[in-house]
C-alpha cells in the first residue's frame, strides 16, 4: 500500500513539474511575442500593412468573381496575415509551425460555413456541412456534377486563409518576395480567368499598385540585410523605399496594364476544375 502511494505521488510530482515547465515556456514565450508585437516586426509596419492591404486586395477580388456568396472572407484573411506574422517570429521547428498554422485554417475555415448550413444546434449544422462536402466530393470523384455550392464556399474561404497565411509566413520568417506576392497573384489570375468584369479589373489595377509597392519594399529590405550581412556601410536612405519614387513606378506599371487588353478566357484546365462544383 505504501509503496502504491509513493508511485502515486511521483507521478503526481513528475505531472506537476512537467505541467509547471509547460506554464513556463508557454508564459516566456507569450512574453517574447508580445514584445515583439509592441515593438513591431523588423520589417517594419509599413511592410505588414502593404501585405494586409495587398492579401485583402486578392482575398476581395476572390469573392467577388460572382461564385457563391463566401463568409467571413477577410475576417479570415486578417487573422490569417497576423498568425502568420506570430508563427514566423517564434523560434522553434519551422516545419511544426507553418502546418500547425494550416491545419488551423483548415479547421477555421469549416467552421466558417456553420452560416450557411441548416440545423438548430451548431453540431447540426456542422454534420450538415460533413454530410453535403461528402456527396459532393462522391459527385467529383464518380465524375458527375453538383449544385450545391458548399465545397466552393468553403474552398474560397480556405483560399483567403491560404494567401494570408502562406504571404506572412514567407515574408517575415523567409524575406521572399515571391513567397509574399505569388499566393495572392496566383488566387488573383485564377479568380479573373473565367468572370472579368469592369469592377473585377478596378481591383486588379489597385492590387497590382499596392503589390508593386510591397515588392518595392521587400527589395529594399533584401537588399538592406544582404548588405548588412557582407558588412557594407551604407546609409539608411539608401536602402529604405523611398515612397515617392516607387509610388510613381507603381502608377506607371497600373496605366501600362489598364491600356492592355483584358479579354474574357477560359483555361480548360481551371474550367474543368470549377466546372463539379457549379
Amino acid at each position: 500500500m505504501t509503496s502504491d502511494t509513493d508511485r502515486a505521488r511521483r507521478a503526481t510530482s513528475w505531472a506537476l513539474k512537467r505541467l509547471q515547465a509547460g506554464a513556463s515556456w508557454a508564459v516566456q514565450h507569450t512574453k517574447a511575442v508580445l514584445r515583439q508585437m509592441v515593438r513591431g516586426p523588423s520589417e517594419g509596419w509599413m511592410t505588414f500593412i502593404l501585405l494586409v492591404l495587398s492579401v485583402v486586395l486578392a482575398v476581395g477580388i476572390v469573392g467577388n468573381a460572382q461564385w457563391v456568396p463566401p463568409p467571413g472572407l477577410y475576417s479570415m484573411a486578417l487573422c490569417s496575415v497576423v498568425l502568420g506574422l506570430i508563427l514566423a517570429k517564434m523560434r522553434s521547428n519551422p516545419w511544426r509551425l507553418s502546418i500547425g498554422g494550416l491545419l488551423l485554417g483548415l479547421v477555421l475555415s469549416f467552421y466558417q460555413l456553420t452560416s450557411l448550413a441548416e440545423g438548430v444546434t451548431r453540431l447540426e449544422r456542422l454534420a450538415e456541412i460533413g454530410t453535403r462536402l461528402f456527396a459532393w466530393w462522391q459527385a467529383l470523384v464518380g465524375g458527375g456534377t453538383s449544385s450545391d455550392t458548399l465545397a466552393f464556399s468553403f474552398f474560397v474561404v480556405l483560399t483567403s486563409w491560404l494567401v494570408g497565411f502562406v504571404s506572412s509566413w514567407f515574408l517575415f520568417r523567409k524575406h521572399s518576395i515571391w513567397g509574399a506576392l505569388l499566393p495572392g497573384g496566383v488566387a488573383v489570375v485564377a479568380s479573373l480567368i473565367n468572370v472579368p468584369s469592369r469592377e473585377q479589373m478596378f481591383y486588379l489595377h489597385l492590387y497590382l499598385f499596392v503589390a508593386f509597392l510591397l515588392g518595392a519594399r521587400l527589395f529594399s529590405l533584401e537588399r538592406r540585410l544582404e548588405w548588412e550581412k557582407r558588412g557594407v556601410q551604407h546609409l539608411p536612405a539608401d536602402s529604405v523605399l523611398r515612397l515617392p519614387e516607387a509610388f510613381w513606378l507603381a502608377m506607371a506599371v497600373v496605366l501600362a496594364t489598364s491600356l492592355l487588353p483584358m479579354e474574357p478566357a477560359r483555361i480548360n484546365p481551371v474550367a474543368a476544375a470549377s466546372d463539379p462544383m457549379s
